[in-house]
This record gives structure tokens, C-alpha cells and sequence, in this order.
């Protein structure tokens, strides 16, 4: 990557707006270079920049729609429009990281913020209540392989564990997921019915 482009990395990191007016004026007055400059507007008026600032998983998937985007709406070539996102994906790499990291349920900022809550389960509400039936499926399918049964034995299991650092162990133990949209959504609910 071009200095300009780490710099204006850089700048993004230290901001949480990500409004249209502030990642224009940024690109404006970091990028020198016209054709990056270009690019990174494309990439803007397009709403592809903004997407990969409010979405947490970058999946295949996600990656060829936006690129159909940037060549549907703006009639660039494949190689700018991975040029496109290979800017997009350098310029959130920070802020996606530390959002995953946020979610991680295990970290010690979390247990001393919740220090005061119960880290068990509440008796009233198993898992499986707390997960619609949308939500069954996405996972059921992406997280599963398919397999009702899984899916349900998984979540009688973690229903029977004691604390979120047990769920979290026995997921890892058991799975091997991508940081994806589907299974960081996952994480969260359970992480949910932990902290109730």
C-alpha cells in the first residue's frame, strides 16, 4: 500500500465516523494519487466503503457482491474492482480486528466490567428458547453442516456448562469456524444467555 493510503488507514482508525462528508473529505485531502483517489470514491459513492465499515465478516459471499457492485454501477474492470476492495479491506483491517476482539467472550476487560453479574446460565431460559427459528436455520446450515442434530446436541451441551469461558472451550474443542457474520452471531447469543 501506498503511504498516502496507510495514512489515511491511519486517520480512519483514530475516527468512529464514517459518514460520507468525513470519509470524503479524508480521501480528498490525504490521496494525492488520481487514480486511488478515483478508485476510493467509486468505492464510496458506491456504498461498498461504508458496507465493509458496518459489516464484521468479509465471506466470499459478501467479497463478489460488492465487487458486482463496483461493476455494475460504475462499469470498472475485475482488476479495479479488486484493487477496490483490497483498499477497502487495508483501510477497516484495524477496526475489524478489534470489533472481533470485542466479541470474544473470554477477555478480562469483559469479566471485570461484569464482575458483578452471575456468569451462569439463568434456569428459566435455555438456549434453544433464546434462538429464533431464522436464526436456527442460518446456523443449522452455515455452522452445521446441515445437521439438526448437531446443532441441537451442540446446544443441550452448552446447555448443561456453567460459565460462557466453559461454552467458549467446548466450541473450540468441538468446531472449527471461520470469524464469519453467521458464526460471530452465534457467539453473541450464546454470550447472551450466559450473562443473563
Amino acid at each position: 500500500m501506498t503511504p498516502e493510503i496507510i495514512q489515511l488507514r491511519n486517520e480512519l482508525a483514530k475516527s468512529n465516523n464514517h459518514e460520507n462528508g468525513f470519509l470524503r473529505g479524508c480521501i480528498a485531502d490525504l490521496i494525492k494519487d488520481k487514480a486511488d483517489r478515483n478508485l476510493l470514491n467509486i468505492c464510496l459513492n458506491s456504498g461498498v466503503l461504508q458496507e465493509f465499515f458496518q459489516t464484521i465478516s468479509h465471506d466470499t459471499f459478501f467479497i463478489t457482491r460488492c465487487k458486482t457492485t463496483l461493476k455494475v454501477e460504475f462499469s470498472i474492470t475485475e482488476t479495479a474492482a479488486e484493487k477496490a476492495i483490497e483498499f477497502c479491506r487495508f483501510l477497516i483491517a484495524n477496526k475489524t480486528e478489534q470489533e472481533l476482539i470485542d466479541l470474544i467472550p473470554n477477555r478480562k476487560e469483559d469479566r471485570a466490567r461484569h464482575s458483578d453479574k452471575t456468569n451462569t446460565i439463568n434456569q428459566n431460559h435455555n438456549l434453544l428458547d433464546g434462538i429464533g427459528i431464522n436464526d436456527r436455520f442460518l446456523f443449522i446450515t452455515q455452522l452445521f453442516a446441515n445437521s439438526s442434530t448437531l446443532f441441537t446436541t451442540t446446544i443441550i451441551a452448552l446447555d448443561k456448562l456453567d460459565t460462557i469461558e466453559e461454552a467458549v472451550n467446548y466450541l473450540k474443542a468441538n468446531f472449527n469456524w471461520e470469524k464469519t457474520e453467521t458464526s460471530v452471531k452465534f457467539l453473541i447469543l450464546i454470550k447472551r444467555q450466559f450473562s443473563k
